[in-house]
């Protein structure tokens, strides 16, 4: 498990993936899920504190980052503290 922890003023922080998607071998299964993550909010998420950026779906690309595709489909995590984001990987 692994922390993150921006402070304020901090410069924002690059696109990554959190699987090599692209890499993976067609031939595993699907079911069950091969990964899974959680992001628990330790304090609130907000557009005015820097919430998380998320792309919904985009485990479906198979390929690297494409920043203008995702500033596209981009939405901003908020959320209170305690909540939690849950996300696993699927192929279609």
């Amino acid at each position: 498990m692994g922390v993150k922890t921006l402070m304020p003023g901090c410069s924002a922080g690059g696109l990554h993936v959190d699987y090599p998607y692209w890499a993976m071998d067609p031939g595993k299964p699907v079911s069950p899920a091969l990964m899974m993550q959680v992001i628990w909010m330790m304090e609130p998420f907000s557009k005015e504190n820097g919430g998380t950026w998320v792309a919904p779906g985009s485990q479906r690309y198979q390929t690297h980052v494409d920043k203008s595709r995702f500033a596209e489909e981009a939405i901003q995590l908020q959320g209170n503290a305690g909540d939690v984001v849950i996300s696993h990987e699927l192929r279609y």
